[in-house]
């Protein structure tokens, strides 16, 4: 009795509050948010780092012999008709596979160094895949003609004279 309530801004009427369980839970709630937590709580909550392992090649390759490791890994692993970009997901699967778990827990240089072996891996797949797209250009381009000159013939055959 004689307690304030912040909701109703008057005294508090416990028999008709949602809020009244032997105390006002809403002034315990608040009360709870900004009291200090209890030391004794967090002290066995501390994780231990992992120690975390850096295969051999991310450590003494450079960026470009990386690039030619996951280079020759998406040549084996894509499909070139599926995926015309690596995605992210690839790379991950990449640096799995060559005992690199997680690449974003790493420092700054080594970070630096997949960063820039997975944009040249990424510009020479661009240049596989255009090289590959105008091969088929140019071999289709040249099959055009007898492409055309088949079809008019069946059209002559079928007695069409309007194609």
């Amino acid at each position: 009795m004689g307690e304030f309530c912040p909701l109703i801004k008057e005294n508090c009427k416990h028999e008709s509050c949602v809020f009244w369980q032997e105390k006002c839970l809403f002034v315990l709630f608040f009360q709870n948010c900004i009291a200090k937590p209890n030391v004794e709580v967090y002290e066995g909550a501390e994780e231990e780092e992992e120690e975390i392992v850096i295969p051999d090649e991310v450590k003494n390759f450079s960026a470009e012999q990386l690039a030619e490791l996951a280079f020759s890994y998406a040549q084996k692993e894509v499909q070139e008709e599926d995926q015309k970009w690596l995605f992210s997901d690839f790379f991950d699967e990449f640096w799995n596979s060559i005992g690199l778990e997680d690449k974003y827990d790493l420092s700054n240089d080594i970070r630096a160094k997949i960063d820039k072996a997975e944009k040249i891996t990424e510009k020479k797949w661009e240049k596989k895949i255009a090289d590959s797209g105008r091969a088929k250009f140019q071999k289709e381009k040249e099959s055009l003609p007898q492409l055309i000159q088949d079809c008019t013939k069946w059209a002559k055959q079928n007695g069409l004279k309007k194609t």
